[in-house]
């Protein structure tokens, strides 16, 4: 992986190929097909734009990628917060057809000269209205991205040229031939919805069907605390109060010591509901690990830092239950699961926007 973004003329004739397609006329985003990859495993796309509001294509890698489709589908009337943490863990590519002023306004120059290269090389006009590529890669806790691995070029390419023989069978037998219930059901969390598998043999698609992958659930980390100094130290503390906590992501993103690309750190947000205040600032790492345990510690030092443990933590979400139900058992503090807890969330996203304008 390179710190360059990649966008090669492979990439944009694909690009340009599905655009002048408009497949979004035909299909809908609850219209999945597959492509079998060159490297033998399965893909996902589903095509954006028939509701004119915008126009792309969703690619997802694999049994786990596709989760990422699941999540999008769930994520319709989520809490802000829902809706914040599921996008954390996304895995996929989009590629985006944004209107002229968009793409110049937001998009890196290098990446605008590059198309315009492209354009001028292949006597392409390209439209104004949803007619720029824009990649979009989205990693689990990541900063989006362009591409930056030559690998995921070469996919998103092959679901591409995927998608435009797609339309080219639509366009001339119709959804229904194509193997497309259009209108009907999205695929669901059991998995089996019959869909088109595309596979490329010697430079002709051979159709066939795969059923849709059930949805894997998301597991979490539920340490047993086995700090025994720290846990004395807690002692000294009377238990008063409650507590609202919650496991999510900071809103800005931190330079990653180990990748190119800068990550979102997990923190733990912290509401005393007792005295309505804040016991102290969010949790955070300061480096990029995987070892929930790292942040549990945080949380027990601010605690005998500021001599305060509660009676009482709520929280309402099963990630921040199993990372803080050992702590809690040890230390004698009642642990419960609430439905809502409003004001968290509110602090959370209000903090979240305020570091991502700073950012």
């Amino acid at each position: 992986m390179t710190n360059k973004i990649i966008l090669t003329d492979d990439m944009l004739a694909a690009a340009f190929a599905f655009r002048k397609a408009e497949l979004w006329n035909e299909l809908d985003d609850s219209d999945i097909f597959a492509v079998m990859l060159n490297n033998g495993q399965v893909g996902f796309c589903s095509v954006l734009g028939f509701n004119k509001n915008q126009y792309a294509l969703g690619f997802y890698f694999g049994e786990n990628g596709f989760n990422t489709y699941l999540k999008l589908i769930e994520m319709d009337g989520a809490p802000l917060i829902e809706m914040q943490e599921m996008a954390m863990s996304f895995d996929c590519i989009n590629v985006f057809f944004e209107d002229e002023d968009e793409h110049a306004a937001f998009r890196e120059e290098e990446s605008r000269k590059t198309i315009e290269d492209y354009a001028t090389r292949n006597k392409l006009i390209v439209p104004s209205a949803h007619g720029w590529p824009y990649f979009s890669r989205m990693r689990p806790a990541k900063m989006a991205t362009g591409i930056l691995d030559p690998k995921d070029a070469e996919w998103v390419t092959e679901a591409l040229n995927a998608a435009v023989e797609v339309a080219r069978k639509v366009h001339s037998e119709g959804t229904k031939a194509a193997g497309f219930d259009h209108g009907g059901d999205y695929a669901s969390n059991e998995g089996g919805k019959l869909i088109p598998l595309l596979t490329l043999v010697d430079g002709q698609y051979q159709w066939s069907k795969i059923r849709t992958p059930e949805y894997v659930p998301d597991t979490y980390q539920n340490p047993d605390y086995m700090d025994d100094d720290k846990l004395d130290k807690l002692d000294t503390s009377k238990k008063t109060g409650l507590w609202q906590c919650r496991v999510a992501h900071m809103g800005a993103t931190v330079k990653s010591k180990i990748d190119v690309i800068p990550y979102y750190p997990l923190a733990i947000f912290v509401v005393d509901r007792t005295k309505a205040l804040v016991p102290f600032p969010p949790v955070t790492l300061e480096e990029e690990v995987t070892d929930l345990t790292v942040l549990l510690d945080r949380f027990a030092d601010e605690m005998i830092l500021t001599r305060q443990v509660p009676r009482t933590i709520e929280v309402n979400d099963p990630r921040t239950y199993a990372l803080l139900e050992d702590f809690c058992v040890q230390k004698g503090i009642h642990l419960n699961m609430v439905a809502n807890m409003p004001q968290l969330d509110e602090l959370i996203m209000y903090l979240n926007h305020a570091t991502d304008s700073d950012d």
